[in-house]
């Protein structure tokens, strides 16, 4: 009964950002077990009832003026720990918004082309669960959430369908819900993973303490048109264009 229970939500948005990205955590139910209690436990002993990483890195809304000795380290450090602690896997995508914007698309008539960033790095993140995280970890079934993304929704779940029943029927579940961030601490996880990933991507020499203990433990991150070797270092195996790394937990 190894059901593999992934979260994914996306960071940056192709008009201010440099990468958009989809990613997120991926587990066994027994790599779940008590992290909603411990990361609801975490916020609320700072006062805070849900996290967003934009907002904390930016000490605005409720974690406006956050003192980073006693209030923002503390507190980022209990969430990463909840993510390392269970050696939860994170698995993600990030596709360069000047490269998607270049890709000929008079190449490809006939053919419906992806509108928008976030839908080549979902489509990605999904290969990623279905070909190798899912198999190396053998996993019976992948079971996906996605973050509520109004202005996505549509055709993320046309696309969601498309790889469940065409491509990795015996691994994706049929349908992926989309659920409020807000209401699943799994998802505020998985919003630490694609903020985090697409800090990387948008600025490679930068070694933020989060990505580095995300990389810890087993991860497996694809990037398109950005050079995974100088974002993730020269232990990444290259597939023509395509960077990513899989290390398999201990």
């Amino acid at each position: 009964s190894m059901l593999m229970k992934v979260y994914l939500d996306e960071s940056g948005h192709w008009q201010d950002t440099g990468t958009v990205v989809v990613a997120g955590l991926a587990g066994f139910e027994y790599q779940w077990d008590g992290f909603d209690e411990e990361w609801n436990t975490a916020l609320s002993s700072f006062g805070v009832s849900t996290f967003h990483m934009t907002d904390f890195e930016n000490r605005q809304k409720k974690f406006r003026g956050w003192d980073e000795p006693t209030q923002k380290r503390p507190l980022l450090t209990a969430l990463m720990n909840a993510i390392v602690g269970r050696k939860l896997i994170a698995v993600g995508t990030g596709v360069s918004v000047d490269w998607f914007k270049d890709i000929p698309r008079d190449e490809y008539e006939g053919s419906e082309f992806f509108e928008n960033p976030y839908h080549l790095a979902l489509e990605e993140t999904l290969h990623l669960l279905g070909r190798d995280v899912g198999p190396d970890f053998h996993a019976r079934a992948v079971s996906v959430t996605l973050a509520d993304q109004p202005e996505f929704k549509g055709q993320g779940r046309g696309y969601y369908a498309g790889s469940a029943a065409l491509l990795y029927k015996w691994y994706l579940w049929p349908h992926a819900p989309y659920v409020p961030v807000a209401d699943s601490p799994r998802l505020q996880a998985a919003d630490i993973v694609a903020y985090e990933l697409r800090k990387a991507c948008d600025d490679p020499p930068a070694r933020r303490w989060p990505i580095a203990q995300l990389r810890t433990t087993s991860h497996c991150f694809l990037v398109k048109g950005l050079k995974g070797k100088k974002i993730f270092g020269p232990s990444v195996i290259s597939r023509k264009t395509e960077y990513f790394v899989l290390k398999v937990k201990d």
